[in-house]
């Protein structure tokens, strides 16, 4: 009787411990096939826009995103990349990166007017070459301390 209660025991510990870890911040990114994409100690699950198709697309018309996620546009190479907020119905922070070191960030990107002509849409630009874009909901950048020359580290692209 003794060895079944130890054995229940020890089993309520590894399920305390392994729903722990799937909700802390610092989980293995290991663990899932979701490409994903680590700045900091913050790690964010990423859709990727790999074609010219996605590019167009990009999170347009959509309402929202979850807080832990983001869009990751995958550039074949590095060059001046340049964005803008077509159709956009939330804002945006956009990190451009280089490689493996984030070389510009545009904060607290504005939806644009419902009215507004594409003409009129400014155009957020990277000030260095970078091959990957990474779009994340407005604010994320500031309250997670995301910072130009920041290590990027990518898993399961």
């Amino acid at each position: 009787m003794k060895t079944i209660i130890g054995l229940f025991a020890i089993l309520f510990v590894v399920i305390i411990i392994t729903v722990s870890a799937l909700h802390s911040n610092n989980y293995n990114p290991f663990t899932t096939k979701s490409p994903m994409i680590q700045i900091g100690d913050k790690t964010f699950t990423v859709e990727e826009a790999k074609t010219q198709a996605a590019w167009q697309q990009g999170l347009s018309g959509r309402k929202s995103m979850p807080a832990d996620q983001g869009m990751l546009f995958i550039f074949p190479q590095a060059d001046y990349q340049q964005f803008w907020m077509k159709q956009m119905l939330f804002p945006l922070d956009m990190v451009f990166i280089n490689n493996d070191k984030i070389v510009t960030i545009h904060q607290n990107v504005p939806i644009p007017p419902a009215n507004a002509s594409l003409s009129s849409l400014p155009i957020y630009a990277s000030s260095a070459p970078a091959n990957y874009v990474l779009e994340l909901n407005a604010g994320t950048v500031k309250k997670d301390n995301i910072k130009v020359g920041d290590k990027v580290t990518y898993y399961n692209l």
